[in-house]
């Protein structure tokens, strides 16, 4: 399987760790589960062929961007909006050469936009942040 769409639906509870499992995965999407909650899992960036990561539109989603985040370097199109996820932009996002669309708004995103995101990530096209707590360049 290369393709799970599980948005719009009405998922209750975490996101299984056991999702690192789907190896194959170059689009996960779980956007827009009202009652999808917790924390991001690590497990997620064992899915090293993802070129597409939603989990946006899930406010009970919440903690930090896996440290490990960078292992996705060829996610194109990263969308984390509307989340209860938090805390400083990591600057592992620059090595996702290939990324090029990063919507982040409405989440708890703080601090300094780092500068090497836009030296790096010249594939980006779309940057969205607004509505978070205090993302500044």
């Amino acid at each position: 399987m290369t393709y799970l769409s599980l948005a719009k639906n009405q998922l209750v509870g975490e996101i299984p760790t056991t999702i690192g499992n789907l190896k194959q995965l170059t689009s996960l999407r779980l956007n827009e589960n009202k009652l999808l909650s917790g924390t991001l899992p690590s497990e997620v960036c064992e899915l090293t062929d993802l070129a597409l990561l939603a989990i946006g539109d899930n406010p009970l989603v919440t903690g930090k961007l896996p440290n490990d985040i960078w292992k996705l370097s060829k996610l194109q199109n990263l969308r984390l909006y509307n989340t209860g996820i938090e805390g400083k932009l990591p600057t592992a996002l620059s090595s996702m050469t290939d990324l090029e669309v990063l919507a982040l708004v409405g989440s708890k995103f703080r601090g300094t936009i780092p500068n090497k995101l836009f030296s790096t990530l010249t594939a980006l096209k779309s940057i969205a942040l607004s509505k978070n707590v205090s993302c500044r360049n």
